[in-house]
């Protein structure tokens, strides 16, 4: 698909995730996967399946925003690496699934989340390929609105452990 297309089949996730109601923990940690690539525009493949596997993260709560932090954890429970913020919707669905056991990527896509994978350009056949789907579309997204750095940073192609200034660009 090419990248100006990927802008409606963003429009058309978001509008799909609204209605989006999950009611278990790995459907609920998929929906709050779907919101870091639509929400928080995270098309890092590698970060999105370290959520989905339930490692190198976690979710905070700093002031009234709250965020994903991901990268390797300490010994003294510090995170060495990113800060991402995320909606307080995306939040909750991450952080109620953090005990559930993690879906396979291999595995079938849960019904209520059925229609808002079938947003993306061609239709998924499991879970893993309908998560490298959508984070290609949203990086071609982010090529099209965002600065290069801040498309980097969330691709997981550029480092940058600066998140005030990032933040300060993406808001």
């Amino acid at each position: 698909d090419t990248a100006p297309s990927s802008l409606g089949h963003l429009a058309k996730l978001t509008t799909t995730l609204q209605s989006c109601r999950p009611t278990n923990g790995p459907s609920k940690r998929i929906a709050g996967i779907v919101g870091l690539c639509v929400e928080s525009r995270i098309s890092n493949v590698e970060l999105l399946q370290d959520v989905l596997a339930g490692s190198n993260h976690r979710i905070v709560k700093l002031g009234s925003s709250y965020y994903l932090e991901y990268g390797q954890v300490a010994d003294n429970n510090e995170i060495a690496g990113q800060r991402f913020r995320v909606s307080s919707r995306t939040a909750f669905w991450l952080h109620s699934a953090r005990s559930t056991h993690a879906p396979k990527k291999e595995g079938p896509i849960p019904p209520c989340l059925r229609t808002v994978f079938e947003a993306l350009p061609s239709a998924p056949s499991d879970l893993g390929n309908a998560l490298s789907t959508m984070a290609n579309m949203v990086e071609q997204a982010n090529a099209l609105e965002l600065p290069g750095i801040v498309c980097g940073v969330l691709s997981g192609k550029t480092e940058y452990r600066d998140s005030f200034y990032i933040n300060s660009l993406f808001v």
